[in-house]
């Protein structure tokens, strides 16, 4: 793709790139638990679970060093509170001689890691019901 269109016309292809504008921002607090991460939280069980991790609960390794530490900052990231959504779709079903309708109701909810210092450790931060 790219890479060949650079040695096919080397003196006049080109791609324009521009800086980004993007940012990001967190409470302050999320900053320092970030800090306390990466001085604690190590991987367990192969990199299956996380220990250390209590006292800062988000950001588990803020200076990752392998790719499975980028997975765990990816499911310990800062969300700004819990989320939770009830989703009822209208699902059309064709019959023999009529389209007819069913209701199908979803919940989804995400507990976010500050909230979970009471939850049970054999609870999943994530969970769906039907």
């Amino acid at each position: 793709g790219q890479q060949a269109m650079f040695k096919r016309y080397p003196e006049t292809y080109k791609i324009r790139v521009f800086p980004t504008h993007r940012s990001a921002a967190v409470p302050d607090r999320i900053y320092e638990a970030a800090k306390t991460s990466a001085l604690k939280t190590e991987l367990v069980d192969g990199g299956n679970g996380i220990a250390n991790f209590s006292d800062s609960r988000y950001y588990a390794f803020p200076i990752p060093k392998n790719g499975l530490e980028v997975v765990w900052n990816h499911i310990t990231r800062y969300r700004g509170g819990n989320v939770r959504r009830n989703i009822v779709p209208r699902l059309k079903q064709m019959a023999v001689t009529r389209w007819s309708t069913s209701r199908t109701k979803w919940r989804s909810q995400v507990i976010c890691p500050i909230w979970m210092l009471s939850v049970p450790r054999t609870h999943c931060c994530f969970s769906n019901s039907v």
